[in-house]
């Protein structure tokens, strides 16, 4: 049973607190003086390389990517692509009538440009790969088969000069009974033993062609060409299955590599080298890297915290918790003693 003089401290308590909850300038005074306080300690002294590395590894490893997150995450693209405006009535903000230009400046479409032109030798490295892959190789011999049986068969001299056509049949057949072998065969064992030149003559020429100047002409052109196209644009590429499917590939693979020994080392030696770099910073320091500072909280205090917080007093929550823990303290054997006095 609680002491007649405790339960009056306890009331008299509850109304002091309660009062000074709701009471903005007193909030705002005690999270200035909490931030400041905090902000004067550097990293090491808040928490440790081990306990870091525990909790973001917790959190970003040991727990796959929630299915509802990411059904989430595609609707909120989904919206942004269709939606007509952005918090705006105003037509001139529609994916319609905003150009690609209009986001993207044209110095990064300029530096972005210069740049991959330069980059001579993984240019050449990339084609060498491609024309030097056996898939290539096949095509290349095909193709060229191809275009010269068709030339035999259908090209315009032989249509427009009587016998023409007639001769070439025959010089054709004339060959396969001297050869001994079908012309196609022929041909395409030719191209076999030979494709390799071909291919190192292909090489050449696309390596010739694709220069520096060229390559940065054709990304100035490809930017050119989009570069007054709406935004809405990127919906004749992006379908709602295609992002559903996407988002899929990307769940389960990660999934498939925050359980590998590799991500978690990469994790870890990188927490580490971060923490090495910005332990003795003070913790003002690493919240200004990220544009955090105390006009920043003080204003969220207001805008966001303070609103929350008297609403929970208004709906009496705050109330009951705080007697809770009060009448809890007040019934403890210590007090009880105190009153006894």
């Amino acid at each position: 049973m609680i002491h007649p003089k405790a339960e009056q401290l306890l009331q008299a308590q509850l109304r002091y607190i309660l009062a000074h909850v709701q009471d903005e300038q007193t909030m705002s005074d005690e999270v200035n003086t909490l931030v400041a306080h905090l902000s004067e300690k550097p990293v090491e002294q808040l928490i440790t390389l081990e306990h870091l590395q525990t909790l973001l590894n917790k959190q970003v490893l040991d727990y796959p990517v929630q299915a509802h997150l990411t059904e989430q995450i595609v609707s909120q693209i989904q919206f942004a692509l269709t939606h007509a405006s952005n918090d705006s009535n105003d037509s001139n903000d529609s994916n319609d009538s905003i150009k690609i230009a209009d986001l993207i400046p044209v110095d990064s479409v300029e530096t972005v440009a210069q740049y991959l032109s330069s980059q001579k030798n993984h240019r050449e490295a990339f084609i060498h790969r491609i024309f030097s892959n056996p898939a290539y190789a096949q095509m290349l011999s095909q193709t060229i088969s191809h275009a010269i049986n068709d030339y035999m068969e259908n090209n315009v001299i032989a249509k427009k000069m009587p016998g023409m056509g007639s001769l070439m049949k025959m010089g054709k057949s004339v060959l396969e009974k001297a050869t001994d072998s079908n012309l196609d065969s022929a041909l395409q064992g030719y191209l076999n033993k030979n494709i390799n030149n071909l291919i190192a003559v292909s090489e050449k020429m696309a390596n010739r062609h694709l220069n520096d100047q060229q390559v940065y002409q054709l990304i100035k052109q490809g930017w050119q060409s989009v570069a007054q196209q709406p935004v809405s644009m990127v919906n004749n590429y992006v379908d709602n299955d295609g992002l559903t499917n996407g988002a899929q590939v990307i769940s389960r693979t990660w999934d498939s590599l925050r359980s590998s020994d590799y991500i978690r080392t990469q994790v870890n030696d990188g927490i580490a080298h971060w923490y090495s770099q910005n332990k003795q910073h003070t913790l003002g320091k690493i919240l200004r890297d990220v544009n955090v500072d105390a006009a920043l909280i003080e204003q969220e205090l207001k805008l966001a915290i303070m609103p929350v917080v008297r609403q929970l007093v208004e709906e009496g929550y705050v109330a009951k918790r705080v007697e809770a823990r009060l009448r809890d303290f007040y019934q403890s054997s210590e007090v009880a003693a105190i009153f006894a006095e």
